[in-house]
Formats: structure tokens, C-alpha cells, sequence
């Protein structure tokens, strides 16, 4: 009857182990998932007026090409220039002072390109 007692009391402490494990891992996951991506993000009208989004801070530049006409970029905190590199007949663009906080996205909306001449 010992030994009977001595499985059981090590096949729950085994289970209360693997207990422990699993919540510490959840609890884990979700504290590292709260934490939010720094980027830019917005979009450009017409959407097949720009090649290329270019975010220039200091001696960084990152370059991202638009997708039916949205781009995002991750980028650090900080004061951003953005270049929109334009297609035929649109003028590049440029937006100026966009401010970016550490773990947010900041929207800097629709941004809207100008056909040459106009």
C-alpha cells in the first residue's frame, strides 16, 4: 500500500508540474504580444501614382513599395520624412515632420499625388 501511495503522489506532483509550465508559458506569450510594432503606415491616391515609399530620419532610410496603393513601414521613434517616388505623370511628394512613438503606428493618412503640370 506504500508504494501505491508513493506512485500517486508523484504522478500528481508530475501533473501539478506540467500545470504550472503551461500557464507560465501562456502567461508569457501574452505579456511579449501586448507589446505594439512602431511603423508608418497610410495610403496614396491614385494608388498607381508611386513606386516606392522612402522614410528618411537622419542617416536612415527604408524603402517599401506600395501595394494597390497602402504602404507600412516599421521604423524606431522618432521625426520621419516620407518620399513618395512617383510614376509618369505624377510629381514625387514629399511629407515632413511625421513624429513616431515607440510601439505605435502612426496613420499619416491619405496622402494624394499631383499629376505634372497640374
Amino acid at each position: 500500500m506504500p508504494a501505491l501511495a508513493f506512485i500517486l503522489k508523484e504522478l500528481i506532483m508530475k501533473k501539478s508540474i506540467r500545470i504550472v509550465l503551461i500557464a507560465i508559458c501562456i502567461c508569457s506569450a501574452f505579456i511579449f504580444s501586448r507589446h505594439g510594432i512602431t511603423s508608418i503606415y497610410g495610403a496614396v491616391d491614385p494608388p498607381e501614382s508611386v513606386v516606392k515609399v522612402m522614410a528618411i530620419k537622419d542617416r536612415d532610410t527604408l524603402v517599401v513599395i506600395p501595394h494597390d496603393g497602402r504602404f507600412s513601414i516599421k521604423v524606431t521613434a522618432g521625426t520621419w520624412k516620407l518620399y513618395f517616388s512617383a510614376a509618369s505623370p505624377y510629381q514625387d511628394t514629399y511629407v515632413d515632420q511625421v513624429q513616431v512613438k515607440d510601439d505605435l503606428a502612426t496613420d499619416v493618412g491619405l496622402v494624394k499625388l499631383k499629376k505634372n503640370g497640374d
